[in-house]
């Protein structure tokens, strides 16, 4: 064998090595957009989380002013001595 073969020879371990790292490097980026995949999802999660604390925060809202209104009309019984019912 002479040195043009050998040369060859290593030039074509060096572009196996280089496709070896062209894979590795796809599988990197295949990961990453599955890393990206995955945040998309939980912040659509966290969007819907955000959403579902707000209508309970406004249930508990409209929880407070029924309460208000039944003190209101308890304490109005109460100046009145007006019986309650039971």
């Amino acid at each position: 064998m002479d040195v043009e073969d050998e040369v060859g020879d290593v030039e074509d371990e060096v572009t196996d090595v280089e496709d070896e790292v062209t894979d590795v490097e796809d599988e990197v980026t295949d990961v990453e957009d599955e890393v990206t995949v995955v945040e998309d999802e939980v912040t659509v999660v966290e969007d819907e989380v955000a959403v579902v604390e707000d209508e309970v925060t406004d249930v508990e809202d409209e929880v407070t002013v029924v309460e208000d209104e039944v003190t209101v009309v308890e304490d109005e019984v109460a100046r009145y001595g007006l019986p309650l019912r039971s």
